[in-house]
C-alpha cells in the first residue's frame, strides 16, 4: 500500500507541476494579464499529502523537485511554454477567469488544468493546485482504499 501511495503522489505532483493548506490560502488573491506577463522561475515547492481528510508529514515529497530548474514563462499572446530544468517543455494557451484569481493552461499536448492564485505581487506568484488521487488511482487501475488529495503549493520569483 505504501509502495502505491509513493507512485500516486509522485506520478500527481509530476503530472501538476506546471501541467494541473495553510488557511491564509483560503482567502485567495488575484492579479491582471500585465502581472503575469514575463519569466517566473520556481523559488519554492511544497506538496502536502492529505489521506481521508488528515495532513500527512512529508518531508520527502518536497525534496523531489529542485527548486529553480522549473520555469514557466507567460506572453501577452496568451500563450506560455513551461520548462522543468530537464528536455520537457510544454507550451499551450493560458488565461485568467474573470475574476483574476485562477490561471488556466490548455497545453497543447494534454489535458487542460488551473491553479489558484494564492498572492501575487511584482516580483512574486504563489500558486495552488488541488488533485484526487482516489480518481487518478481507479484510472490507472491501482487499488487503494483511502481518499487521497494532493495540495501544491508554489512560489515563483521574477
Amino acid at each position: 500500500m505504501m509502495k502505491n501511495l509513493k507512485s500516486l503522489v509522485l506520478l500527481a505532483s509530476i503530472a501538476f507541476l506546471f501541467q494541473s493548506c495553510n488557511n491564509d490560502d483560503e482567502a485567495g488573491a488575484s492579479a491582471s494579464k500585465a502581472d503575469l506577463i514575463g519569466l517566473w522561475t520556481t523559488s519554492e515547492i511544497e506538496i502536502d499529502v492529505i489521506v481521508d481528510g488528515q495532513m500527512t508529514e512529508n518531508e520527502s515529497i518536497t525534496t523531489l523537485f529542485e527548486v529553480g530548474q522549473e520555469n514557466i514563462e507567460f506572453r501577452e499572446d496568451d500563450t506560455y511554454t513551461s520548462n522543468d530544468g530537464t528536455i520537457d517543455v510544454s507550451t499551450g494557451i493560458w488565461s485568467l477567469n474573470s475574476e483574476g484569481n485562477i490561471i488556466f493552461f490548455e497545453p497543447e499536448n494534454g489535458e487542460p488544468y488551473e491553479y489558484k492564485i494564492v498572492s501575487a505581487a511584482s516580483n512574486q506568484l504563489k500558486i495552488k493546485f488541488e488533485e484526487d488521487l482516489t480518481a487518478l488511482a481507479e484510472l490507472f487501475q491501482i487499488d487503494i482504499e483511502q481518499e487521497l488529495l494532493i495540495v501544491g503549493h508554489i512560489t515563483l520569483t521574477k
